[in-house]
């Protein structure tokens, strides 16, 4: 008998098992977030907040990035067959994906974004990538936030034992020492670029 790989890495079976696996090493990570109680106060007042990430630092935000359920955000996944494992596993934690990238249904996918992101006033988006550059911010993530009047909250994740400036702080893979940081701080320098 064959076993379709790919099917059997999108089942339900295998996601559940996964996910699972996903939040009890994330679990391992000393987390502190920071700076967060801004945004989510001004999202509680009215405001519209767009969390953004590097692609190489969303595996940890998993855990954190339960919390914020309730508000039932929306996140942009890519269309890619590993689009799909993610897609599913945001599901389970309390995200509505919307599926679309830069290379493959990102109009479509950026006006879903927009329109999920002025309902719910809160959304995340990943604003390099897989393909890369790294460390380059895609032109999308300005138009969301313009379109939607949103102010960025950048999520950044550092590594705990290594004091780098967090404006510094690029493309890194968590460790089991790290902070994740909250910032908002751009709000107003990406509203200036979108214009």
């Amino acid at each position: 008998m064959r076993i379709n790989l790919y099917r059997f890495l999108t089942s339900e079976l295998f996601i559940s098992f996964f996910y699972r696996l996903v939040l009890l090493y994330s679990w391992t990570f000393r987390l502190k977030i920071e700076n967060d109680k801004g945004w989510m106060e001004y999202r509680k007042n009215g405001g519209v907040v767009l969390l953004c990430t590097w692609h190489q630092q969303f595996f940890s935000a998993v855990r954190p990035f339960k919390n914020y359920k309730i508000f039932n955000p929306s996140i942009m996944i890519s269309q890619s067959r590993d689009g799909e494992i993610v897609a599913k596993m945001a599901l389970r934690n309390g995200w509505n994906p919307v599926r679309g990238s830069s290379s493959n249904g990102g109009m479509g996918a950026l006006k879903k974004m927009i329109t999920n992101l002025k309902e719910k006033k809160l959304a995340a988006h990943i604003v390099d990538g897989p393909k890369g550059p790294s460390g380059t911010v895609k032109a999308g993530t300005i138009r969301l936030a313009h379109a939607a009047d949103a102010v960025i909250a950048e999520q950044l994740v550092q590594d705990g034992a290594v004091d780098v400036p967090a404006d510094q702080v690029r493309a890194r893979n968590p460790r089991l020492a790290c902070a994740h940081r909250t910032r908002q701080e751009q709000t107003d320098i990406v509203r200036q670029l979108a214009f």
